[in-house]
């Protein structure tokens, strides 16, 4: 009975765990969990203003408020996102390409992830996206590249997992629970940064396997059972498959 208590806790607490499925991160695999074929519930940006807004930068350039062109992107679920475009874009109608860009791929993803971001922040360079709660910062040179790779839906839906729900579930004791009982992580990201990083990247791969499962590969969808069975449950109650693609985000205790 020792012997078997030992055990468990040492498989429990990862003391050897399997590599990743996958060296960088889900923008690095070949296939699309979420497709520009998808329908969108994007409506239409209405330009509001030019005027201060705060434009969070990672790069730290420039002032945090700033002269942008600000909009407000609707949805057909009743959802309403404000955009903020830099103003070194140039013009109205270059920022509301933008946004349209944005607010269309925004349009793609569970409406429960969407709800969530409140605004959205367009800079103008080349740094990768990031997020705050309730808030994606894009970059335009950046958006372009991931485009061109039909990235830029995973791009979203990434960030809004952070926007939306990691507050509640990346730090809960339920997710660190399934994280130490599963074998390994599925992307070198997600292990690198296991608290930051993690519960976003192991949804792109749970979501799909539940909603869309022939867009994974069948080895691809064996090997995620294998790798990270808890997750997958753990995302599966956030998403279930029997709730439509719009249905409501889980509230776990």
């Amino acid at each position: 009975m020792i012997g078997t208590v030992l055990l468990f806790l040492v498989v429990g607490q990862n003391a050897d765990p399997a590599p990743p499925l996958y060296p960088s991160s889900v923008v690095g695999t070949d296939f699309d969990f979420i497709r520009e074929s998808d329908i969108s519930l994007w409506e239409q940006a209405t330009f509001l203003k030019k005027g201060a807004a705060e434009m969070p930068d990672k790069t730290g350039e420039g002032e945090l408020f700033l002269e942008a062109f600000q909009f407000e992107s609707t949805y057909r679920d009743e959802v309403k996102v404000h955009f903020a475009v830099h103003h070194r874009v140039g013009s109205e109608a270059e920022s509301n390409k933008y946004v349209e860009q944005a607010g269309i791929r925004l349009g793609r993803i569970p409406h429960v992830l969407r709800r969530g971001v409140e605004r959205v922040v367009i800079n103008v360079g080349d740094a990768t996206a990031f997020s705050d709660r309730g808030l994606i910062v894009l970059y335009t040179e950046n958006m372009a590249k991931r485009i061109s790779t039909h990235d830029l839906e995973e791009t979203i839906f990434h960030e809004s997992v952070h926007a939306t729900g990691d507050a509640e579930h990346a730090g809960s004791r339920g997710w660190k629970a399934a994280q130490e009982s599963d074998p390994g992580f599925v992307t070198d990201y997600a292990s690198r940064l296991p608290a930051g990083e993690d519960l976003t990247e192991s949804a792109f791969f749970a979501v799909t396997l539940v909603h869309h499962p022939e867009r994974l590969p069948q080895d691809v969808a064996e090997r995620l059972r294998r790798q990270i069975p808890a997750r997958i449950t753990y995302i599966e109650r956030l998403f279930p498959q029997a709730a439509p693609w719009n249905g409501s985000f889980g509230h776990l205790n």
